[in-house]
């Protein structure tokens, strides 16, 4: 009977050995992306509405990541009752969807590429507590019109706003000194038009589905009619205004419009157009992918000169033989490198 027993106990310590064994193994083979996307017990990570936050060395947070589904963010200022001071690395990479976000007052550092590629977002303000933004943060952000520095920043990182061709104005509070067309302090200003100290003198006005610069610019279009009439007084079309609009067969270009930017129409399922004697200008790209456009008919056809890489030079009589040729020619198959000018 005692060496019963004694079998059945060591059975049963075998059996809790093996148990606890495979319970080990689970956990030391469980990814650490996967532990990182758990709460913890010491609250290193937590969870909010879609948003996670890091717990740093010293105690504060860290914004660390949102979903990419997300359309408007809210960043906490505090998390169980510390301070979040800082935007991670990659916090909203590609977070196509992302139309707006609030940074609070506590964050003081913007990290690398922490919202690359963001292409919905249309204006940021940065607070005042923020003193570096570090490089790539905001690169590509395609959709961007405008964007507010706070007073206490010191430094933008390389490439921070690279990329960003709608950024037409920056209201600047800081101390940076900020040149437009320059790609000093991480092309923030390279596209500005418009660099003001008090978002009261803006520019910027949204009529609609368009977002226009001083009356005369349409930035962005953001409806899906198939056919449109830009009203006079409007002298340019932004880069990429147009770009991707799908829907959109049929525009009547008012006898005001002076230039078309690099891809204003890009991808757009355009069959013709008619330019105004007015225009100078067609920038790089402009009608790139507009495989429907058939036709393209130049009220004024005199003084056009092509500029690329090789240099510049007259379009001769001959690159006028027909209308469908100069549509297909000039603004769909050889659009990639080339910009028009009218002299």
């Amino acid at each position: 009977m005692l060496q019963k027993r004694r079998s059945v106990f060591l059975l049963t310590v075998l059996a809790v050995v093996v148990v606890l064994a495979f319970a080990m193994f689970a956990v030391a083979c469980t990814p650490a992306s996967d532990q990182d996307d758990t709460s913890t017990e010491d609250d290193t990570w937590v969870k909010n509405d879609g948003l996670t936050y890091k717990k740093n060395d010293d105690g504060t947070y860290q914004f660390y990541k949102c979903t990419d589904d997300l359309t408007s963010v809210t960043i906490l200022a505090e998390v169980n009752g510390k301070a979040v001071t800082s935007i991670a690395v990659q916090a909203f990479y590609e977070c196509y969807d992302l139309e707006s976000v609030v940074i609070p007052d506590s964050v003081t550092e913007i990290g690398n590429e922490a919202f690359y590629s963001c292409i919905g977002l249309k204006e940021v303000v940065i607070p005042d507590a923020v003193t570096t933004i570090k490089s790539s943060a905001f690169w590509h952000c395609e959709g961007l019109v405008r964007v507010t520095l706070g007073e206490n920043l010191q430094s933008i990182g390389d490439s921070a706003f690279a990329g960003c061709f709608r950024l037409v104005e920056i209201v600047n509070k800081s101390s940076i000194s900020l040149t437009a067309g320059s790609t000093n302090n991480g092309y923030a200003a390279y596209y500005a038009r418009n660099i003001i100290d008090d978002v009261a003198d803006t520019k910027i006005a949204v009529e609609g589905d368009y977002t226009l610069y001083d009356e005369s610019v349409i930035l962005t279009y953001t409806g899906s009619d198939s056919s449109l009439t830009i009203a006079e007084g409007i002298t340019e079309i932004g880069s990429y205004a147009f770009a991707n609009c799908t829907s959109l067969e049929s525009v009547v270009l008012p006898e005001s419009i002076e230039k078309i930017n690099a891809g204003a129409f890009r991808n757009t399922g355009l069959t013709s157009i008619t330019f105004p004697e007015n225009l100078k200008y067609i920038g790089v790209a402009a009608f790139e992918y507009c495989s429907s456009l058939e036709s393209a008919t130049f009220m004024n056809k005199n003084g056009w000169y092509c500029k690329n890489d090789n240099g510049e030079s007259p379009l001769p009589a001959s690159m006028w033989p027909t209308d469908d040729y100069v549509a297909k020619m000039w603004l769909v198959s050889n659009a990639h490198n080339d910009e028009y000018i009218r002299k």
